[in-house]
């Protein structure tokens, strides 16, 4: 079973929702979030384009195979959840939230309860994927340590670049 993850991406009143089923969490779909903004920063049809291109590179199966798809709503099983807003007429242009959905919480509550205090910067979502992925690769590396024939070939996640 994956870390499921929905993105909402809001445009004034105009919502679309994105699903992923593996690899939800900060280190791997706030990066790649990250990533579709520095390509394009204002557009949000661009930058949705960007997240349905992104494919997966590894895998027997999967190689090739796009990562996010359109969804129609949210799925019970979500475990992350990420809003990002384009806002028209007000600074900052973007603004990204991110939470993590409980048990017990109904999926469905979690993007609509964030509230506009809720959001921050880029650049402060981009140090928060950083400290991610810097815990993941400590795990990691404990990994490769305690298991080295087993987790040989494990990669560590590199920082993202910080916007400007």
């Amino acid at each position: 079973m994956g870390t499921r993850a929905h993105i909402a991406l809001y445009l004034g009143d105009t919502r679309v929702y994105l699903s992923r089923e593996f690899d939800g969490y900060p280190a791997a779909t706030g990066a790649d979030i990250v990533f579709a903004l520095s390509a394009c920063p204002l557009l949000p049809t661009d930058f949705l384009r960007g997240m349905l291109s992104i494919a997966y590179a590894s895998g027997p199966e999967s190689v090739g195979q796009p990562i996010y798809e359109l969804a129609e709503n949210v799925d019970r099983r979500t475990e992350w959840f990420y809003c990002v807003r384009f806002n028209s007429f007000t600074l900052p242009a973007v603004s990204i939230a991110c939470t993590r959905r409980t048990p017990a919480q109904p999926a469905v509550e979690v993007i609509n309860a964030i509230s506009p205090t809720g959001y921050e910067t880029v650049l402060s979502f981009t140090k928060r994927v950083n400290a991610d992925r810097q815990q993941i690769n400590r795990h990691r590396l404990i990994l490769k340590q305690q298991h080295p024939e087993a987790y040989s070939d494990l990669s560590l996640y590199s920082e993202l670049k910080l916007p400007h």
